[in-house]
């Protein structure tokens, strides 16, 4: 029986370890435990090689809204971004996107649609231009990426392939079904605007359940809050006990919200924490 690729894999990256500098001669003898610790870094095969050829063939969904404030900082790019920012509403949460996924943890392969995103002037686009807003490019380039990347699986799954509407408004109506957007407005607001993690985390299971993380980029030393990831099933029910995948936060540090009119162009976030401090 020939051996998986996995398997290959593992004994290539052993014999390259075993044969550099990286180990030293007498240590080549590696015991089961130190092997069993390179395996961590090697690819997961159940995670990556999902054997999905059918992209429609997925069982659960990764629903995502972002803080925009966040995205503006850790990107640098603060003048273009604060500007679109201008365009959401303030202080408040706003959609990232939908994806398709399977509830093991491991992703699906691209859907690759090909549309053309068009607004019409409708009420559904004068919505999303709101709170589904891009804080980098044009709206469209957005919701082209979005919608080709990951809600053509949705579309396709629901036999709608020539109405990418259908796609924004199931997710639109998933974050009106709850005041998501309004998250930040209903936790005790502090000065120094950081949060404890288990705090925080209580606060927002008040709103969404159980079943989402808490996603973080560090920058300047802290860590701040960028998006919320809430999972689900395909009747879009949370489920309560998922396999998270991502960067989420630290639990022991503390997690950074600044409101949207805070933090001044020309100073760093890690100035006005010292200034706070």
């Amino acid at each position: 029986m020939s051996m998986s690729k996995f398997t290959i894999l593992l004994i290539l990256v052993i014999n390259i370890i075993t044969s550099t500098k990286l180990v030293k001669p007498k240590d080549k003898a590696q015991s089961g435990e130190e092997l069993l610790n390179m395996m961590k870094f090697l690819p997961n095969q159940d995670k990556n090689n999902t054997n999905i050829t059918d992209t429609s063939d997925y069982d659960s969904y990764v629903f995502s809204f972002q803080w925009g404030k966040t995205f503006c900082i850790s990107k640098g790019d603060t003048k273009n971004c604060e500007d679109k920012l201008k365009h959401a509403k303030e202080n408040h949460f706003t959609l990232h996107g939908l994806w398709p996924g399977l509830k093991s943890g491991a992703r699906i392969p691209d859907c690759s649609g090909h549309a053309k995103i068009e607004p019409d002037g409708s009420a559904l686009f004068e919505t999303m231009s709101h709170e589904w807003a891009s804080f980098t490019d044009a709206n469209e380039k957005f919701w082209d990426h979005e919608y080709n990347k990951h809600g053509y699986c949705y579309s396709i799954k629901t036999k709608s392939e020539n109405n990418y509407k259908k796609f924004f408004q199931q997710t639109l109506d998933i974050f009106h079904s709850k005041p998501y957007a309004d998250l930040y407005l209903g936790i005790e607001k502090q000065s120094k605007h950081n949060y404890n993690f288990d705090k925080l985390h209580e606060e927002f299971e008040k709103v969404i359940g159980k079943g989402f993380q808490l996603q973080c980029v560090n920058h300047a030393g802290i860590q701040l809050l960028s998006e919320i990831h809430i999972y689900m099933d395909l009747d879009f029910v949370v489920d309560p006990n998922p396999k998270f995948t991502g960067n989420f936060c630290s639990k022991t540090k503390d997690i950074f919200i600044f409101p949207f009119d805070y933090v001044p162009q020309k100073e760093s976030v890690q100035e006005i924490t010292k200034a706070e401090s």
